[in-house]
């Protein structure tokens, strides 16, 4: 009977051993982790570049045993090869390389590793690059609406202003008769002044003489000549103030109308008097800008 007890606690034993397998699989001997059901739907899945549908087979297998190493290294190949994700390959391997430490390909494993974090550091680099490069792009954008506003304005302004010079410089201001029409952008002068003019009054009827007596000349018998004032002339108007001559002297002047080529000298030697008496009988008249058909005032002799 002895026995009996022993062999019945040896198959015991066994079946508690048996089932403990069944239940909590090894990880590292790869034979069963490549047995599951969805493992093997994965190779399938895979071979036949169906990518997607063998990671998720894959993950169903790891599902239903978290330690299975073959999955783990599957999925560790599909995400940095085929399915260009740096960051679920490095998982992925690092939970392979926990559950099997004795893995022949270890040392490739680790490899992979280093590419697939490289890999994502450049990622992570060019997309804060792409993130500064974009916020210096928002800058100048911002940067240059507002010069193109300046500009904007600043042309706003100089079209204002150059209209207004030109308005300003379409106003003719009217100089006496004999001067030519200045434009203010040519400066203003000064507002004419009252002129004088001298002069001559009609020589009193000479005294006879008596006996023994000389006649007196005629510079004796003369008065001084008298100064007559001229009132400025007023702005804007075109009327010709030599043409004038104040009441009561229109006898002692006659008018002239300039022809071409004359001058005061030349007028002057024609009747009989000097060049200096055509200009004080012309206070308004520029000796220098004589016009044809322009009339002006010569004094009798």
């Amino acid at each position: 009977m002895e026995w009996l007890r022993k062999w019945k606690f040896w198959m015991l034993l066994l079946t508690a051993s048996g089932l403990g397998a069944a239940c909590f699989p090894m990880s590292g001997t790869g034979q069963s982790d490549e047995r599951d059901p969805y493992f093997l739907e994965g190779e399938g899945r895979e071979a036949s570049k169906d990518f997607l549908g063998a990671a998720e087979a894959y993950h169903r297998a790891i599902e239903n045993n978290p330690r299975n190493a073959s999955a783990h290294k599957k999925l560790g190949f599909l995400f940095s090869q085929s399915l260009d994700k740096p960051d679920a390959a490095i998982y992925h391997f690092n939970k392979l390389l926990e559950y099997r430490k004795d893995d022949p390909h270890a040392d490739v494993i680790r490899e992979h590793v280093l590419r697939c974090r490289q890999r994502l550091a450049q990622t992570l680099s060019a997309g804060v690059l792409a993130k500064q490069t974009q916020d210096e792009l928002l800058r100048l954008t911002d940067e240059n609406a507002r010069l193109l506003k300046t500009v904007a304005a600043l042309n706003q302004q100089l079209h204002h202003w150059q209209r207004v010079a030109q308005a300003t410089n379409a106003v003719p201001v009217t100089f006496p008769s004999g001067a030519s029409n200045r434009t203010l952008d040519q400066g203003l002068s000064p507002l004419p002044v009252a002129s004088s003019t001298i002069v001559t009054s009609a020589p009193p009827a000479k005294i006879a003489a008596g006996p023994g007596q000389r006649e007196p000349s005629e510079a004796a018998v003369s008065p001084p000549p008298r100064l007559v004032k001229t009132p400025p002339p007023t702005m804007g108007t075109a009327t010709n103030l030599a043409t004038k001559p104040a009441t009561g002297d229109r006898g002692r002047y006659v008018s002239y109308k300039i022809k071409s080529g004359d001058t005061f000298g030349s007028i002057a030697r024609q009747r009989g008097t000097t060049a200096r008496a055509l200009i004080l009988a012309n206070p308004n008249v520029d000796p220098r800008r004589l016009k044809a058909g322009q009339l002006i005032l010569v004094p009798q002799p």
